[in-house]
């Protein structure tokens, strides 16, 4: 197996060069050095740096390197796919292009792949997240990781991260078709579900990404795109959330915080009652939800949220 050719994927948006560097060195500094690097440009044509970008990317002295710039801004989805299908590899992955890998990241995911004897579409790992405050922690703090048939807590809570997080066979991203175009965020989620379905997922404890958070990323703008994704994602499962009171209540309670965060006190009033009507006997959590969303509406009164 190391001798498999494994695809790597940047996508970039305006961005300048000083800024994608970092993550186009980490691919190519990789351990496993059968790769191939396909840096897909989603710029808008007017972007002022866009020859720059394209300048250096073409002139990178490593013919593993190929640059595709797309003529118009498509979305991250797209570049993606565009990406896919530019690709040779029998394994796929895709960084972030302010995201970085440390150098035997490859390496490690593919001894996942071979040590197993599962159906395994898809090895995640975890990661240092630098917040943009300085601070840093790592995703297995907070989020549990799981391993084989997991689509039911990967419903529950994308513990698998952003797309710099996985090494994916290229067979199971082509068998669920790629990226769906249509979701305006959580595409990851989106597409780890998809394939959950259909093959086994497994993981490595080791820390295997440097994955930046910058200031003003987290901004309310961006929770209206959160919650179109999420109606988006319950209207494709609608077969496990009405079955499974476990991971309907899981995805309201992830609702009710995005409500709350854009300020919807109609509708985070209807989230909260469809928590307590699917699981009434859950007097504890459902007391500590009630006390954090009165908290929300005497904010909204004394005009301090």
């Amino acid at each position: 197996m190391e001798k498999e050719l494994v695809s790597v994927v940047i996508t970039t948006y305006k961005r300048r060069v000083s800024q994608i560097k970092a993550a186009i060195d980490s691919v190519l500094n990789q351990s496993h050095e059968n790769l191939e690097l396909i840096i897909v440009d989603d710029s808008p044509n007017e972007y002022e740096y866009r020859d720059e970008v394209k300048n250096y990317c073409e002139n990178i002295l490593d013919s593993r390197v190929k640059y595709i710039q797309h003529e118009k801004n498509m979305g991250a989805c797209a570049a993606r796919n565009t990406g896919f299908s530019n690709s040779n590899g029998k394994y796929i992955a895709f960084l972030d292009d302010d995201d970085e890998w440390v150098k035997d990241k490859i390496e490690k995911q593919l001894d996942v792949f071979r040590k197993s004897k599962n159906n395994i579409g898809l090895v995640y790992c975890n990661a240092t997240i630098h917040e943009g405050d300085g601070s840093t922690r790592c995703v297995f703090d907070r989020h549990t990781p799981y391993r084989g048939s997991v689509y039911k807590q990967l419903s529950c809570d994308n513990f698998i991260g952003s797309c710099s997080f996985p090494l994916l066979k290229s067979e199971a991203l082509k068998k669920v078709e790629g990226f769906d175009p249509k979701m305006v965020a959580s595409q990851d989620w989106d597409t780890w579900l998809r394939i959950s379905k259909i093959y086994d997922i497994d993981y490595t404890e080791d820390s295997l990404i440097h994955y930046y958070i910058h200031k003003g990323e987290r901004i309310t703008g961006n929770t209206m795109k959160r919650l179109d994704a999420l109606h988006r994602l319950d209207e494709k499962q609608k077969d496990i959330l009405t079955t499974d009171k476990d991971v309907l209540v899981s995805r309201r309670e992830y609702e009710l915080r995005l409500y709350i965060q854009s300020k919807q006190v109609g509708e985070a009033i209807k989230c909260y009652f469809e928590i307590v009507a699917a699981k009434p006997y859950r007097v504890g959590k459902n007391i500590i939800l009630l006390k954090a969303f009165g908290r929300f509406i005497v904010k909204r009164k004394d005009g301090t949220f």
